[in-house]
């Protein structure tokens, strides 16, 4: 596992924190899940490489 500090708007910390707490899990398994379904999306194409 590898330790990473990022920098969030504080509102959408708390907003986390109180999501994790309510579905009973913690924020880290939270934004992994999180980050995991976001890289599973296909990536978007740049306009000048659609032209």
């Amino acid at each position: 596992m590898h330790k990473l500090t990022i920098r969030l708007p504080e509102a959408m910390v708390e907003r986390a924190k109180i999501r994790a707490v309510r579905e009973k899990t913690s924020l880290q398994k939270m934004v992994t899940a999180a980050l995991e379904a976001y890289l599973r999306t296909p990536l978007k194409r740049q306009q000048e490489d659609v032209q």
